[in-house]
């Protein structure tokens, strides 16, 4: 019950870490908004799990290397549940290739886009309380 009354915004949150995050962060009380770009099903399968810990839950598809999509998600979060809480930037950019094969060009842009956009998405103007941020 740590978090009842809360809202968290999981970017990434169907699968892996993000995944993991949302799941806890639903079995600490927290309703959850679950931010995915193309793991649909994921989606669908996280949802499910954190309405069986009896949490309110919603799915938003959003690129968020795209400020519009980022602006309909947090739209879209406040609307479905008045506040956010709790901003968890966990999206991340994947190309698999050998180790070898990751240019710095290409390495480089796994973390600019999402690390580029982790105030956009927690912008403070939007946020019911902002006096304190953290990131680990």
């Amino acid at each position: 019950m740590k978090l009842l009354g809360k809202v968290a915004l999981v970017t990434g949150g169907s699968q892996g870490i993000g995944r993991g995050v949302a799941l806890r962060l639903a079995r600490d009380s927290a309703d959850i908004v679950v931010a995915y770009r193309s793991h649909s099903e994921e989606a669908k399968e996280t949802s499910a799990e954190i309405e069986a810990y009896g949490r309110r839950v919603v799915a938003f598809k959003a690129d968020l290397s795209n400020r519009t999509e980022i602006d309909r998600l947090v739209s879209a979060a406040f609307g479905h549940f008045g506040s956010i809480d709790i901003l968890v930037n966990n999206a991340g950019v994947e190309k698999k290739a050998p180790f070898w094969a990751v240019t710095e060009e290409g390495g480089d842009s796994r973390f600019e886009r999402p690390a580029g956009r982790v105030m956009a998405v927690g912008n403070p103007p939007r946020c019911r309380r902002c006096g304190r941020f953290g990131a680990f």
